[in-house]
Order: structure tokens, then C-alpha cells, then sequence
């Protein structure tokens, strides 16, 4: 979760390793998850799974 500071230009030091691309493949997944049910079913079951 620290990484998500990086997403904030002030922030300094070096971003992880392929941060631009899991950045835009957690909004991505966001914009679907607002549009599909089945999707935000889905993960939240992965979420919350034992």
C-alpha cells in the first residue's frame, strides 16, 4: 500500500519497478468493477477470500 504514495508527483525516491503500468491496471480494473457486477462480485470474493 505504500506504493500508492508514489502516485502524488511530491513524493520522492524511486518508484517500483513497473509502478506506471500496475497503476494503470488498478484503474483499469476500477472502471470495470464500476460497470460489471459480475467483476466487483468477483473481486471481492478474491479480496476476502480465507
Amino acid at each position: 500500500m505504500a506504493t500508492l504514495d508514489f502516485a502524488l508527483p511530491s513524493t520522492r525516491g524511486q518508484r517500483p519497478t513497473a509502478f506506471e503500468m500496475t497503476r494503470n491496471f488498478g484503474i483499469a480494473l476500477a472502471r470495470l468493477v464500476a460497470e460489471d457486477p459480475a467483476v466487483h462480485k468477483l473481486t471481492v470474493e478474491v479480496h476476502h477470500h480465507d
